[in-house]
């Protein structure tokens, strides 16, 4: 793995991380990485020293943290969301959803956890702290990504067989609103913090969209195949993993320009600052 100056790129350290790292998410100074090789996750400090290392959920798909202390797995092999003490790893709790979950999203006002499946294709919301059960909507297309927006509803990317994209807006509740047509192949979605924004990733480029009505607000092209996002906590750059490139894109979002490309090692699997 390695660590990079997020101003310049430059690379500021290296760690002996995962033989195979996957999602990866921040905490309180610390990175915890999902090492896909035996389904297991490592715990790091910000100066790269492992803190520990404990069972994770099969195939992996997404990492997340939430602030009362746990990181949550979307486990896509085992059907279930894993819970994880983010101070030793204990395993805390696992619930069963969909087949397949590709990606979680939190809402703190709401106090629910947004889990998008694969197999089949459907949206399933959790209660936060227990990992109960609270409703589900199926999908006519896998689920790509699946993010609150800051109203409370859902914006959900969708992606056909041919690898056509899909966006769709849902009520707090899973009911669906309205839909149109992403003609790029979409990868990742990601919801900018207090705007009525989201960030597309796809092939040729990141796309920026209004989540009330899924307007189109901008299109930054670049090579390769943009996929996981990570946002700089000023609100001024997204960071963009291209593993096609062996890139990491830097995006300034105040006025939306391609700031940068950064050699980041053989095919990035996940960023996050």
């Amino acid at each position: 793995m390695l660590a990079l100056d997020p101003c310049t790129g430059a690379c500021i350290g290296t760690t002996a991380g995962p033989a195979m790292p996957g999602p990866l998410c921040t905490f309180e100074g610390r990175l915890f990485v999902y090492n896909q090789a035996d389904s297991s996750v490592t715990c790091f400090t910000d100066e790269g020293a492992p803190v520990w290392t404990a069972p994770g959920a099969p195939g992996a798909t997404a990492v997340c943290a939430v602030p009362d202390g746990r990181i949550l797995l979307a486990g896509g092999d085992s059907d279930s969301v894993v819970a994880l003490d983010a101070r030793d790893g204990r395993m805390l709790s696992a619930a069963r959803v969909g087949g397949y979950p590709r990606s979680l999203d939190v809402s703190l006002g709401s106090g629910t956890l947004l889990v998008a499946c694969g197999i089949p294709s459907s949206l399933h919301l959790l209660h936060l702290h227990t990992l109960d059960f609270v409703a589900e909507c199926p999908m006519p297309y896998p689920v790509s990504s699946a993010v609150f927006d800051g109203a409370g509803s859902v914006a959900v990317l969708l992606r056909d067989d041919r690898a056509e994209g899909w966006l769709c807006r849902l009520g707090a509740r899973l009911q669906l609103q309205e839909g149109r047509a992403f003609p790029a192949m979409p990868m990742r979605l990601c919801a900018l913090p207090g705007q009525d924004a989201a960030l597309v990733s796809h092939a040729g480029g990141v796309t920026a969209l209004r989540l009330s009505d899924l307007s189109h607000l901008w299109t930054i092209g670049v090579d390769g195949l943009p996929d996981h996002i990570a946002l700089d906590p000023n609100g001024r750059f997204a960071y963009v993993a291209d593993p096609a490139a062996d890139a990491l894109r830097v995006i300034d979002l105040p006025t939306a320009r391609l700031f940068a490309s950064w050699s980041a090692g053989r095919e990035p699997a996940g960023v996050a600052v």
